[in-house]
């Protein structure tokens, strides 16, 4: 068997390219701008324990590497996967010896375990190290409070536009520097900040790919591009901050009658790789806690996760936007999540009504136990069944009885129970004289003004007329 010698190791282009000074740091600007704190603290030579937050590829490492020389301080990394209690012991003997602070730099610190932890913590305390830890994961909920109350949490931002074509300069210069030109087409370094989503150590990594491998000229074309990252890199963890963080600015879209942005999130959910059945999960709580007065966002929701269940991606896709669009556009309700909490909390606060003898098992009859009422806004909130905002009412369409804004709502056993009208609001004299199609229609009235409690008022068709129940 012949003998190969080894390749000699070559430097990935991203570390060759990390800046030694916070002053060529690229991005960063509210930790890094003059009276931001790494910036005072570089200047005053002092740090305090810190936690960086943010997502891959914004500087993390970089900055405290950088701090680290700017205060003359010893710099020690460890990653918390791999570091050893008994390697940590060393490093806190060699930190009380020392002449200068040392920095001790851990890597993905939320995954620090308490016995690494017990170690750590009384030499952090009495300034023994000073602390600085990286993760991707929000500290709030991936680190141990006992790290949070002695650490100040910074987060770091992804690369604007801008930052991204300063950092392909700065390629294109290291390059340059070395006797190589490199050209990079315009529509190639659009695509480039496009699909790298802010990550720099992620769109270095693509230069070097194209530069040293596809191409053999050091022409950089979309082609090259393509074949480099074929994808939109999104970051996103299935367990991680994404995936709450998606989840809430979806609610949160349709609970401010958002429907372009839940739309957004929905489709930002679905390319990230998000579970289906979680996305539907999350649809179907917000149609019952957001939604309470429109039984068709139920619906659809519930719908949207049946045909998930049968069909998977990407032919879900559709119901899930279906489902989005009748969330959005309906009127904020909160009614029924807000009564059940109400009354989960009057039971565990001890306000207990006993089964009174009328309610008991065995008996006819009913009596009203429970006094307090807790569906007054279920009541103020059923407008949400109200007609299509989008027509436009003429004068003469009786929009108003007495003053007072009139909303129906009917009932139709065709129509999962509502019937909800498709043009303008009818006039209340031609309603109450004019049965429709169904002679035994149910209609309910609310009458809203400015300072007046809503009236309630049942009618029936009986005897080829209405009458006032």
């Amino acid at each position: 068997m012949p003998t190969i010698d080894p390749p000699a190791k070559t430097t990935p282009l991203a570390a060759q390219l990390r800046p030694f000074k916070l002053d060529d740091v690229i991005g960063q600007a509210h930790l890094l701008a003059a009276g931001c704190p790494l910036r005072k603290m570089a200047d005053r030579k002092r740090a305090v324990s810190l936690i960086l937050w943010g997502p891959p590829g914004t500087g993390k490492t970089t900055l405290v590497r950088a701090l680290s020389r700017e205060v003359d301080a010893i710099f020690v990394a460890i990653n918390a996967t791999s570091a050893k209690v008994e390697e940590l012991r060393k490093i806190m003997a060699a930190a009380q010896k020392a002449a200068k602070n040392t920095f001790v730099f851990v890597d993905e610190i939320h995954r620090f375990s308490k016995s690494q932890q017990d170690v750590l913590l009384p030499v952090v305390e009495d300034g023994t190290i000073v602390l600085f830890g990286a993760t991707t994961e929000k500290p709030k909920f991936a680190v141990n409070s006992t790290i949070l109350s002695r650490c100040i949490v910074l987060e770091t931002k992804p690369l604007s536009p801008q930052e991204m074509i300063t950092l392909i300069k700065r390629v294109k210069a290291h390059y340059k520097a070395k006797d190589q030109k490199v050209v990079i087409d315009p529509e190639a370094a659009k695509l480039i900040i496009t699909r790298c989503s802010g990550d720099a150590r992620k769109a270095i990594t693509t230069l070097e790919t194209c530069i040293e491998i596809l191409s053999d000229d050091r022409h950089i074309t979309v082609e090259h591009v393509n074949q480099a990252i074929p994808d939109k890199h999104i970051v996103f963890d299935a367990s991680g901050n994404e995936h709450f963080d998606l989840a809430h600015a979806y609610q949160e879209a349709i609970q401010n009658s958002d429907t372009d942005g839940a739309l957004y999130w929905l489709g930002k959910w679905i390319v990230s790789g998000e579970d289906p059945a979680y996305i539907c999960r999350r649809m179907l709580i917000t149609a019952f806690e957001d939604c309470s007065g429109n039984p068709f966002a139920w619906l659809a929701a519930m719908a949207a996760c049946y045909t998930t269940e049968k069909t998977g991606l990407p032919e879900c896709m559709i119901p899930m936007a279906v489902a989005t669009c009748e969330m959005g556009k309906s009127k904020r309700n909160k009614a029924g999540y807000s009564a059940i909490k109400e009354v989960i909390a009057d039971i565990e606060g001890n306000v207990e009504v006993r089964v009174p003898p009328e309610l008991r098992a065995g008996t006819a009859g009913y009596t009203h136990a429970v006094k307090k009422r807790y569906l007054e806004k279920w009541e103020k909130d059923v407008v949400a069944l109200n007609l299509d905002a989008s027509v436009k009412r003429q004068p003469g369409d009786g929009d108003e009885f007495n003053g007072l804004t009139v909303y129906a709502a009917g009932h139709n056993d065709g129509e999962c129970g509502y019937d909800m009208f498709a043009g303008p609001t009818p006039n209340l004299d031609q309603l109450l004289n004019d049965p429709g199609e169904d002679g035994d229609a149910i209609f309910e009235f609310y009458a809203k003004g400015d300072g007046q409690q809503d009236e309630r008022k049942m009618y029936e068709w009986k005897n080829n007329k209405w009458e006032m129940l």
